[in-house]
Order: structure tokens, then C-alpha cells, then sequence
């Protein structure tokens, strides 16, 4: 992928791809109940995209046409593929608005059957929308220090399962539906302060549910940072926060502290490591982040209070085009013409859009998510490669209370070890194939203990007919092997598409 000469001011691009697929067991059913399907698939899509000097806004929007063979039936699945993204400068260096939205399918349990393609008809998927729009003041005090004061509602709808099942993952779905107001004020030391630091925050977030007790959050920091040397500061923060979402481990609220230290030798390179403790006990954080011409690797450790609306609204981490987006800032540093660049390979390399990563689970429970995660990326002037692994954990704070349709309503805990791989190989200038594989092993430990181990293969050909049209054929086999009666299931697919950009 080479540099782009000039970026467009302005981009409005229909997209059109048709698919027909073939399944040998459409819904995901246990081992000897397969039924097969034949399934067309039409997406319609529309790229806009602007760069202007006070407004920015990119949105990749499509929309899956799904014909049944078996029933003859037809169903629509909007989802944003590349989100919605916009910034605004609405007073000159004073005023700002951000926005962002996604529309996606989501799994509804770490022990559902996982879909890779809207072409399965299970009830353990769910339309989810988010929005979020956040307008903020940003002061600076000449050199001595900055200041944000920034406002952000959020919303967070799902719909019915995918399949039109009116299953459990329609209503865990919707037990997410809520809207958010946060506010969050930032004073932090400016240029003026070379050697010694210094951050306050302070946040209060309220989220009101349709169908579920409304929580509040709020929390107030300071933090210092001290250099040593040229590139190793040393690290402390204190602070004091108060929630009131139900818990039966501990009271939400406390002080709470850390101490630890951050080495950035350059731009390229940066680890940071902290340990402390807050109200729910011991609390550590860790970060590595390290690219070259070629390549970047991350290492990450985190332990946060979340919740399944929060995990929805998070931005996500394991973009296939964050990667790249990383690996070609020296190559194209106009952040426009690198982006469209980057949507233009991933489109004509058949790349899947996200690495493997834990399954996001429905719960009306807060939970204590610790999460270890690492990934390299490679990019060459004929392969590109992706390698990721995770570890998570995810303890209820609300043990032993009722979680309906939530994967806390047999087990405290829910863990997650897996990771994926996928390799991209420019055949010739028009020809190109990408092989991924993925493997996650979900686990409830304890006397009601249960395993999931999902593992798949996917090989995808594409082969671009002109500037504005590809084809492509892929092929995955899906294998989930469960401690649980009936929750095996083996599928093989395969499908040919043809994608056209106008």
C-alpha cells in the first residue's frame, strides 16, 4: 500500500457487494440436527467522508439483504461498518463537538453459538446501536496550564436477536437499553512545567435504563508526574470515588491510590507500569507499545469496574484498521489520505475488520474485568501479519443475586483465553489471498462449571477486476466443542462475492 499523492476535501462513495453462500448448518445446531441453507446476501453501503478546517466527519454505513432459501424468507441487518466519526470547532479554539455511532451485531454470551456472518440464524445475536454525542470547552491559561469542561450523552439500544428469534438474547439485548450524561472537567499543568507535571479530574456519570435500576458514578483525581531522566518519569495518583450500583462484595466507594513509573526513549516507543489499590482491593496497570517501519507490538494489563452498556460503548481495540492506521504513519502522515488508504487494502486484501478478541457478554451486573492482552503487526511490501492473544476475567460484583439472561446466572466468574492470527499475502498486483484462524476457550469455574472451545479457519481469494471491482471466494469451517448437552456444533461455508465502488 503506497502513499496517496492528495486527499480528497470531500468523498461521497456508494458501495454494492452481492454474495451467495453456501452453509451446512445454518443455525448452528448440535452435532446431527445440522440443516443446510443456500443464502443470498445484497449490501448496499455508502462511504462519506469530509475534511474541512473546522468540520471532520467520516461514516461507512451498509446494510445486509439476506435471502432464505429454506423458507424463502428475507430480513435486513443494518450495521456501520466502519462506524460513524465527526469533530467540529464550532468557536475558534474554545468550542468543540464530537461525535461518534455504531450499529453492529453483537453476541450475547461468551457460551453462545458465535456467528461469524449474518448468513447464521441464531438467538444468541442482537442489533445494537450506540451513540454518542459530546460537546466540550478547552481552555489554555498561556503556558501554565489547560483546562476541558466536556458534556457527553450517550445512548445505547438493542434490537431483537438476528434470525428474529425472540430468544434470550432479544431481551438481553434490550436490558441494555439506556441513555448516559457525563460530565467531566480536566485541569492540567501546561508547557510552563518541564520537569514536574500535574493532572486533576474529575467526572459524574448518570445512566438512566429502560429496565433496570438507574446507577450513578462520580470521581475526583490528581496525579503527578516527576522525571528522573530525560525519558523515565515517576508516576502517583490519589483520588477518592463513589458508585452506587449494587454490590454484594464490597461498598463501592473509597479513596483510592497508585504509584508507579512511564519510560518514553521516543514517539515510537513507550511502557508505563502502575500498582495501587481501590475500594474492591489490590489494582495494577501495565503498558507496552513499540513500532518500527515494519511493524508495532502492544502489551497491556488492565483491571477496571465495567459493565456490558460500558464494554458496548468502548472504543474497540482490536481494529484491523487501527493497526494499520499505526503502521503507516511514517509512509502517509496526512491522517486522511492514511485512512482512506487503509479502508482501500483492508477492502481489497478480503482482511477481516477486528482481530479475535473475548466475547462481550450480557449482564445487568458491574463486574471487575482483568484483562492481559499482546498483538504484533507486520506489514511488508507483500505480506501483511496479525498475531493477538488475551486472558480475561471478569468477576461479578453482585454474586449470588439473580442475573437474568446473563452469563453471571450460574457463576460468579467468566473467563476468557484465546487469540487469533491473520496473514494477507499479495500474490501479484491484482491477485492477493488472507488466511485467519481463531481459538477461544470460555470457562465458569466452580461447582456449576462450564466450557466452551470455539476454534475456526478461514481462507478468503480475491482478485480485482479494475479500480472499482473485486470478486472474492471464501471459505471457514466453525468448530465449538462444549461440557454442556446439546452446545457442540460444527459448520462449514463457503461463498462467493463480487464488490463493486462507484
Amino acid at each position: 500500500m503506497g502513499p496517496v499523492a492528495c486527499a480528497a476535501e470531500f468523498e461521497l462513495r456508494p458501495t454494492l457487494t452481492v454474495g451467495q453462500y453456501y452453509t451446512d448448518n445454518v443455525s448452528l445446531a448440535p452435532r446431527g440436527l445440522e440443516q443446510s441453507d443456500w443464502v443470498t446476501m445484497v449490501t448496499p453501503g455508502l462511504i462519506f467522508n469530509y475534511n474541512g478546517a473546522k468540520l471532520k466527519f467520516f461514516a461507512a454505513l451498509s446494510a445486509d439483504v439476506i435471502y432464505r432459501g429454506n423458507d424463502s424468507s428475507v430480513e435486513v441487518e443494518p450495521r456501520y461498518t466502519g462506524g460513524t466519526v465527526g469533530s467540529m470547532e464550532i468557536v475558534d479554539r474554545l468550542l468543540y463537538l464530537d461525535t461518534d455511532s455504531t450499529v453492529s451485531q453483537q453476541g450475547t454470551s461468551a457460551f453462545g453459538r458465535q456467528a461469524l456472518n449474518n448468513v447464521n440464524t441464531t438467538d444468541d445475536r442482537a442489533t445494537v446501536l450506540t451513540t454518542r454525542v459530546s460537546p466540550y470547552l478547552r481552555y489554555f491559561f498561556g503556558t501554565d496550564a489547560s483546562a476541558e469542561v466536556r458534556y457527553s450523552y450517550t445512548i445505547v439500544q438493542g434490537d431483537a436477536a438476528t434470525g428474529g428469534s425472540a430468544g434470550g438474547s432479544a431481551a438481553a439485548s434490550r436490558g441494555a437499553n439506556s441513555g448516559g450524561n457525563r460530565v467531566d472537567v480536566h485541569l492540567a499543568s501546561g508547557p510552563a512545567y518541564k520537569r514536574t507535571t500535574w493532572t486533576t479530574h474529575y467526572y459524574y456519570d448518570r445512566v438512566n435504563y429502560d429496565l433496570a435500576r438507574d446507577t450513578t458514578a462520580q470521581s475526583i483525581t490528581g496525579g503527578l508526574r516527576h522525571l528522573i531522566t530525560p525519558f523515565v518519569g515517576l508516576l502517583a495518583n490519589v483520588g477518592y470515588e463513589d458508585n452506587n450500583y449494587i454490590s454484594t462484595t464490597t461498598t463501592p466507594t473509597g479513596a483510592f491510590w497508585s504509584a508507579g513509573f512511564d519510560w518514553n526513549p521516543s514517539p515510537r516507543t513507550q511502557l508505563a507500569a502502575t500498582t495501587g489499590r481501590r475500594y474492591y482491593g489490590p489494582s495494577h496497570s501495565f503498558l507496552f507499545s513499540h513500532r518500527t517501519r515494519l511493524t508495532v507490538w502492544n502489551v497491556r494489563y488492565s483491571e477496571s469496574i465495567s459493565s456490558y452498556r460500558q464494554q458496548l460503548l468502548a472504543p474497540v481495540g482490536n481494529s484491523t484498521a487501527d493497526y494499520l492506521n499505526t503502521l503507516n504513519l511514517t509512509r502517509i502522515p496526512d491522517p486522511v489520505a492514511r485512512q482512506q488508504a487503509v479502508n482501500d487494502f483492508i477492502q481489497t486484501s478480503g482482511l477481516p475488520p477486528t482481530l479475535f478478541a473475548p466475547v462481550t457478554f450480557f449482564t445487568n451486573q458491574f463486574y471487575l474485568d482483568k484483562t492481559w492482552s499482546a498483538s504484533v503487526g507486520l506489514q511488508g511490501p507483500r505480506h501483511t501479519f496479525f498475531v493477538n492473544f488475551f486472558e480475561t476475567s471478569r468477576e461479578s460484583q453482585a454474586a449470588g443475586l439473580p442475573d437474568p439472561g446473563g452469563d453471571f446466572s450460574s457463576a460468579s466468574t467468566v473467563k476468557q483465553t484465546g487469540g487469533g492470527v491473520v496473514w494477507t499475502w499479495r500474490l501479484t498486483a491484482v491477485d492477493s489471498s488472507t488466511m485467519s484462524a481463531g481459538y477461544n476457550r470460555s470457562e465458569t469455574p466452580g461447582p456449576v462449571s462450564r466450557e466452551e472451545i470455539l476454534k475456526y479457519l478461514r481462507v478468503t481469494y480475491v482478485h480485482q477486476f479494475s479500480p472499482k471491482m473485486s470478486g472474492s471466494i471464501n471459505m471457514h469451517r466453525l468448530d465449538n466443542d462444549s461440557t454442556s448437552a446439546g452446545g457442540s456444533y460444527l459448520e462449514n461455508q463457503i461463498s462467493a462475492q463480487l464488490q463493486m465502488r462507484f
